[in-house]
């Protein structure tokens, strides 16, 4: 009987695995791409911005103003902070709008200022309003640091709370500060604080922010 003949393309092929240390019936692995399951997730981000709406009765008629804050990431105030006049006896609203700048959804709680004697704290609404109304009020939680909203990410949504003070006071010159800081429940050490300051003054103040 005659042997069967081994091609010689067969050899060197056979020669090719054996040199990289495969064998003819080894399939040669492609190469794997990263591993999503080791890359770090990106993490949800507070975002706080502040703006004055205006004061008096409503603050319907005020001039426009603009927000404070975007993108910017403290717990001290800088750059995040507004600075208005209000006549005594007037109402002061602030508008604080809340975004996730994250890539992950997350729930964000809120601390603010709790008010005084002099400067009251009336109410804290679930939206932008320019006057009284029955809107969702959150004031209690607000001052306790309980007020919590569920946020997704990468800016998909916002809330807006209208912060209504009342300056009772009736000495000119008096002033309050507003500290509003809001947290991350997945990581509570990823904060941002927004800072309301008030000052009375006589008729004819104008806000000014700074």
């Amino acid at each position: 009987m005659r042997s069967a003949r081994t091609s010689p393309g067969i050899l060197v092929v056979a020669a090719l695995l054996l040199a990289i240390g495969a064998t003819p019936s080894r399939a040669i692995a492609a190469p794997r791409g990263p591993d999503a399951a080791s890359q770090t997730r990106q993490t949800s981000r507070p975002d706080a911005w502040l703006k004055v709406c205006g004061w008096g009765d409503t603050c319907n008629h005020a001039p426009p103003h603009r927000y404070f804050g975007d993108n910017i990431y403290n717990a001290s105030g800088a750059r995040q902070t507004v600075q208005s006049g209000l006549e005594e006896g007037n109402d002061i609203r602030f508008w604080l709008r809340m975004e996730n700048d994250g890539g992950s959804d997350d729930t964000f709680y809120v601390k603010g200022c709790p008010g005084n004697t002099g400067f009251v704290l009336r109410a804290v609404l679930v939206g932008a309003f320019t006057q009284s109304t029955n809107a969702q009020n959150v004031t209690r939680p607000f001052k306790q640091g309980t007020a919590h909203f569920d946020l997704h990410a990468n800016d998909a949504d916002s809330v807006v709370l209208t912060v209504d003070l009342w300056a009772r006071t009736h000495t000119m010159g008096a002033t309050y500060t507003c500290p509003i800081t809001i947290w991350s429940s997945a990581q509570p050490t990823l904060k941002d604080t927004v800072v309301a300051k008030m000052v009375t003054c006589y008729r004819n103040c104008v806000a000014v922010e700074v």
